[in-house]
């Protein structure tokens, strides 16, 4: 058995409800929506281009990023973002906690998302067996939000924080080489080698190829998909005897 387990996070512990990614015709319509209850919060009649340029800032800042610090998959920095397009379109300084309420409130609204069915019994099956639980994820800071909101009384509490990897922290995300070596890093300051830990994820290359790569054991889990891999908790639990 492994004495730890590093879980991507969305497609692997949270889903979209349905388990799948809206069509792209669908997606647009999450996002006028979000911008809709963005600018209600906010104080700002949605545009026409607001989708646009909201993209428009994310290929700034991911460009930016490659030009200051060299990383060829740079994580944006949300709440820059925002505060940027909300000065940028809307003329407006916005206080911070408000940037931080808002960002939250439009990722609830344009990509929602649920737990996997059976999920919080493995994981709480996991933590009584002494295993250690980490992260390893493209996510933002919301995205803690949403695990806790998704498995309370499980996350953050049976987690370990010195096991978690996170691209919206470390500034790169999957499969940028600085995000496995951060990984890396962390689980050999917790005193663990990277072979006693199982990195579980949904993408064949970034949470499979890529973390054996860098010394760690893998497993491909797709909860809810068609696609390869262990599908349902219960078959995870059974493959990590787990009961």
């Amino acid at each position: 058995m492994f004495k730890a387990l590093i879980w991507d996070i969305y497609g692997t512990l949270l889903l979209t409800p349905g388990g799948g990614i809206p069509p792209e015709a669908d997606k647009n319509t999450y996002l006028r929506r979000g911008f809709e209850v963005l600018g209600k919060f906010i104080g700002f009649s949605p545009k026409e281009d607001n989708i646009s340029s909201y993209f428009s800032l994310i290929s700034e800042q991911h460009e930016a990023r490659r030009r200051a610090h060299g990383i060829t998959y740079p994580e944006i920095d949300i709440i820059l973002l925002w505060q940027e397009f909300f000065q940028r379109h809307y003329g407006l300084q916005v206080p911070l906690q408000a940037v931080r309420e808002g960002a939250l409130i439009f990722e609830e609204t344009v990509n929602p998302v649920v737990p996997v069915e059976g999920m919080a019994s493995l994981l709480r099956g996991l933590h009584k067996k002494k295993i250690k639980m980490g992260l390893g994820s493209n996510s933002q800071f919301y995205t803690l939000h949403f695990l806790t909101k998704a498995y309370p009384g499980i996350f953050p509490s049976l987690f370990d924080p010195g096991l978690w990897a996170l691209s919206y922290e470390i500034g790169a995300g999957k499969p940028d080489p600085l995000f496995y070596e951060t990984l890396k890093q962390k689980i050999q300051s917790e005193g663990l080698a990277p072979g006693e830990c199982l990195f579980v994820g949904n993408d064949e290359e970034n949470d499979v190829r890529f973390p054996d790569e860098y010394g760690l054991k893998s497993l491909l889990f797709t909860p809810g998909g068609r696609g390869k891999g262990v599908r349902t908790a219960r078959e995870l639990a059974e493959l990590l005897d787990v009961t």
